[in-house]
């Protein structure tokens, strides 16, 4: 027997190559590997099975040319059939027309018998009763408990695995014969087309886990009334999605398939059921040996009229049994390689957002959606707020509502679970009256971020409410119902999201014109980051005059401009104001300009005068601003311009960035759109629109910039609703995503991508039109008036795009880039080579790390957290990191800004208190995919750090303590070589090392 690590997409595999399988019908499951999942299995079964041992009116009932037994030998280990109960007997029936052998016989004296004979096959067992009644079910449970099967039965569990299953069968009935199964489990919604909709089939086992049930996809298309085209459409569809299908090393993605080949034209007849095997047997074929076939798991194949040739039945079965093979092969032959470059592209799939698993309507054209792990579990969720149509009982009704979407994996019977604004679960009944303390209600809100701003391991985020109609705003907190800024608190689990008290809530009326919260220059009015060193992200944000709601009290808010928003760890905000930059598309941005390692803040559009904490004024104008902090959240003008900020139309078509652009190491601006500086536009005949950065020269005290023209320039009219900078096609390098009103004055073809070389002044790739006209499973969908937002919803390492869509449920664009190619997304590896320093004179602990890079050479930039390892936790986690992550995996829970994360290979922490610690440090990619952290422990001591000096040559003979991946101390003073023993397998750190136990 073969056994084999083979999970996810068959993406884990191990040495052994399948080179020449010397297999037959009775024992084909033998070379599987016990560790393959039975979903991914392609297994061949047979339709109306026992009729193969004759019936009593063959002309229209039979469906099958040979015996069970026979079918068995051939290599069949699926079968369906129609139980029926006669007085003590379970009669094996197609239809109201008997079969020779009984139900009874055919489980003990048949695959019962066959199981004992072949003990590494296994069987499923496809029932539909032809007459369900309380008989039926106690027949049913008593054949399954007798003597001769009661040991071969096993429960549906939709991760099952070959290993499990060896010797088994897995009864699937399509009768609900009791509240939950005996054994196996329950079809529900059965569907006869597959159109990926995941809403319409499912598993059901016995009561448990989320892995007692499955999403189930199924295509029984039973009468072809004459024309084949249709059916062979649904089980191409179906083919299409189970070859294609990744679980992406997720068991809670796996998806159980069955795809019935079987049919008759108008009248079921055997001689119909016989006609119509001969083509689709032969079409299955065709399928699984053309040319642009790329291997993959088929799911269970139901087929009629199997082990004769004139029907092309014995070649139908070989070609299911060898299709496990092909792939298997493909994988075990052929080394995974790193992403090249190719195009984006996107796949419309709606099966991930579906109606029964999410609300179908999200705010329409103006709906906010946010992509991010908020539960915790390694998998990305879905936020989205704004404008609702819904029915009440009544009436369709216009009204606002909220929900959060939490990623269970595909495989999942909704894949995602939706709850509203009041915290009802979707499918159950909603108050009247929202309850506005589990969600918050904005529309239009483009603006957002994300952060763990108490620092306790959960995703918090942060709205800003630009909202034009009035609508979907806290109404009871300001006079007018003005919009407004809302931060909310994650319990921990994504359960509750509370709001806090005080600033920055409810603050100000963000209003501007019907169509400005579409447009680019509101994307950039709300920034996070660290700025006194307290461990606690604080909060910069543009806000413009309008009521508030302070102690009990409405008032007007006249501090107009960018705010600073002081942490106070404790979700308490103290504001401090810095700049009265109020004109509707100003920007206020964090980012280290200087190179000093303290984030400063970037102004863009009109304001007042500024004076900056060293006492230094500039006048009012429309400037791009630099003010740079003194390390204790203090700002000082030190660079203006007025060549680079947004020009006098308000800079509604401008769009700013912050990231290390040219992977130099410092942090540079993005300008693209349109600006003050004339020498900018009508570039290449751009209508005006320009794309250029200001690469930052800074020497580690000045703050100055030289300008380069990139050939990345938005198109004239594609410049209102989205602006993203993310690398879409996995080979390391950015790319950029814009979307809007498109070239022939409408919204069907506004969205393009220009994908890099790495060649950041050149070289870009134009794709125009990336979500137009995109083929549905045989219709063509075109792009709606929608935000867009990204996010790896299907965990494949590549990021997806998502539009809440204007008028049903959202829609998902799976990127499937790498499809079929043999690539995985690029990663840089985990940093090498830590050196930690300590400045006595400064008391600051000084961290480096070697430049870790993509496999294209792109360079990385840096999440780290640091937390205390025994003693006395600082705050309530124990745990100071920049951008959410998960400290055991380095699976980053957030897409937050690019200017969040360390440029350079460099960070430092001062002023700790005396204690041991631990620091994290981790590479990150631009496609958001992360490196498991390198840890390391030091010690601060009466204002010393311990042994930092010699870190580079430690004394391996050293005594070491040994901590859990929890930072809990297990061991002291141990021998290195003894560090481990009597430990659970698991992951630890000894000394300065992770050390793996197996």
């Amino acid at each position: 027997m073969k056994k084999l690590l083979l999970t996810g997409a068959f993406t884990i595999v191990s040495a052994f190559a399948f080179q020449c399988l010397a297999w037959t019908g009775s024992n084909w499951m033998s070379e599987l590997p016990d560790d393959a999942y039975v979903a991914q299995v392609s297994i061949p079964g047979t339709h109306d099975s026992a009729t193969g041992n004759g019936t009593t009116l063959d002309s229209y009932a039979r469906t099958q040319e040979i015996s069970l037994d026979k079918q068995l030998e051939l290599g069949i280990r699926a079968f369906d059939f129609r139980p029926k109960a006669s007085g003590n007997t379970l009669e094996a029936h197609h239809g109201i027309i008997n079969c020779k052998i009984t139900f009874d016989d055919a489980m003990k004296n048949v695959i019962g018998k066959f199981l004992n004979d072949n003990p590494d096959e296994f069987v499923v067992l496809h029932l539909l009763a032809v007459d369900n009644n309380d008989n039926y079910a106690k027949l049913l449970k008593a054949l399954f408990e007798s003597d001769e099967l009661k040991d071969k039965v096993i429960a549906f569990r939709r991760d099952l695995t070959v290993g499990e299953m060896r010797g088994k069968m897995l009864v699937l009935s399509r009768d609900k014969y009791a509240d939950e199964p005996y054994f196996g489990g329950f079809f529900e919604n059965w569907s006869e087309e597959f159109n990926n909709l995941s809403n319409r089939s499912r598993i059901i086992g016995a009561a448990g886990d989320d892995m007692n049930s499955s999403k189930f996809f199924v295509q029984d298309r039973a009468n072809t009334n004459g024309d084949n085209a249709e059916k062979t459409r649904f089980m191409t569809n179906l083919l299409d999605f189970t070859t294609r299908h990744s679980i992406n090393g997720d068991p809670a993605n796996i998806v159980w398939a069955m795809n019935f080949l079987s049919s008759y034209s108008k009248s079921s007849t055997s001689a119909s059921y016989k006609s119509n095997a001969t083509f689709f047997n032969q079409k299955f074929v065709d399928y699984v040996s053309s040319d642009s076939y790329i291997p993959g798991p088929t799911g269970i194949v139901m087929m009629d009229w199997v082990g004769i040739d004139d029907t092309n039945g014995n070649a139908s079965v070989n070609a299911v049994i060898e299709n496990n093979f092909k792939y298997i092969n493909s994988i075990n032959s052929t080394d995974l390689v790193a992403a090249t470059g190719d195009n984006p592209q996107f796949r419309l799939d709606k099966a991930w957002l579906q109606g029964e698993g999410m609300y179908y309507n999200c705010g329409g054209d103006k709906a906010l959606p946010i992509i991010a792990d908020f539960d915790g579990d390694g998998r990305m969720d879905y936020y989205c707020s704004g404008q609702s149509y819904e029915h009440d009982g009544s009436n369709w009704n216009w009204g606002d509502a909220s929900y959060m979407a939490f990623n269970k994996g595909f495989g999942h019977p909704y894949g995602f679970e939706a709850y509203d604004n009041s915290g009802v679960k979707r499918g159950e009944a909603r108050v009247a009256d929202n309850n506005e303390d589990y969600l918050p209600i904005v529309y239009g809100a483009q603006v957002r971020a994300f952060a763990d701003l108490n620092q306790d391991g959960a995703v918090d985020f942060l709205t800003w409410d630009c909202d034009t109609h009035g609508w979907g705003t806290y109404k009871k907190y300001t006079v007018y119902g003005d919009p407004n800024n809302q931060v909310f608190i994650n319990n921990g689990d994504g359960t509750r999201f509370s709001q806090i008290n005080g600033y920055p809530n409810n603050i100000g009326n963000n209003k501007h014109g019907d169509w400005g919260c579409s447009l680019p220059g509101k994307y950039h009015r709300l920034s996070i980051a660290d700025v006194n060193g307290d461990g606690y992200p604080d909060i910069l944000m543009v806000t413009d005059n309008g009521t508030t709601n302070e102690n009990g009290q409405f008032a007007w808010y006249d501090a107009n401009g960018t705010n600073l928003y002081i942490n106070n760890g404790d979700n308490t905000f103290t504001r401090r104001h810095i700049a009265s930059n109020r004109n509707f598309y100003a920007t206020s941005l964090f980012g280290d300009f200087n190179c000093d390692g303290y984030p400063d803040i970037l102004l863009n559009g009109y304001h007042d005068a500024i004076t900056g904490a060293d006492g230094v004024s500039i006048d009012g104008g429309y400037e791009l601003v630099i003010m740079t902090n003194d390390g204790k959240g203090n700002f000082s003008v030190a660079f203006h311009s007025n060549d680079y900020s947004k020009n006098e139309d308000n800079g509604n078509e401008t769009a700013i960035h912050v990231l290390d652009y040219d992977q130099d190491g410092k942090m540079d601006i993005l300008l693209s759109g349109t600006t003050n500086n004339n020498s900018f536009n009508n570039t290449n005949g751009r209508d005006g629109k320009v794309a250029f950065i200001l690469r930052n020269e800074s020497d580690g005290t000045d703050v100055k910039f030289s300008e380069v023209l990139t050939d990345l320039h938005p198109s004239s009219v594609a410049m209102t609703r989205t602006s993203i900078l993310a690398d879409f096609n996995g080979d390391g390098f950015v790319d950029y995503l814009a979307d809007g009103w498109g070239p022939n004055s409408d919204w069907s073809n506004g969205t393009y991508m220009s994908s890099s070389t790495g060649k950041y002044n050149e070289n870009y790739v134009f794709n125009n039109g990336l979500l137009k006209n995109k083929d549905y499973y045989g219709e063509t969908v075109d792009e709606e008036q929608s935000w867009i937002t990204f996010g790896d919803i299907d965990g494949d390492g590549m990021l997806d795009l998502i539009s809440p869509a204007g008028d049903g449920a959202p829609r998902v664009y799976l990127n499937r880039t790498l499809e079929g190619k043999n690539q995985v997304a690029q990663v840089p590896a985990a940093p090498d080579n830590i050196q930690v320093s300590y400045d006595k004179d400064t008391k600051r602990v000084n961290v480096t790390w070697d430049k870790m890079y993509t496999q294209s050479g792109s360079k990385a930039i840096y999440n780290t957290y640091l937390r205390r390892v025994g003693g006395t936790s600082r705050n309530a986690s124990g745990t100071i990191m920049r951008v959410p992550a998960d400290i055991n995996t380095g699976k980053l829970k957030a897409y937050t800004e690019w200017s969040s994360f360390l440029p350079s290979e460099t960070c430092f922490f001062d002023n700790l208190e005396d204690g041991n610690y631990e620091l994290g440090v981790q590479s990150v990619g631009y496609n958001y995919g992360a490196s498991e952290f390198t840890p390391y422990q030091f010690t601060v001591n009466n204002g010393t750090v311990a042994g930092l000096d010699e870190i580079a040559t430690e004394d391996m003979n050293a005594p070491v303590n040994v901590y859990n991946m929890q930072g809990m101390m297990l061991k002291q003073g141990v021998d290195r070589e003894d560090a481990l023993t009597d430990l659970p397998a698991g992951i630890y750190i000894v000394g300065n090392k992770k050390m793996l136990k197996r």
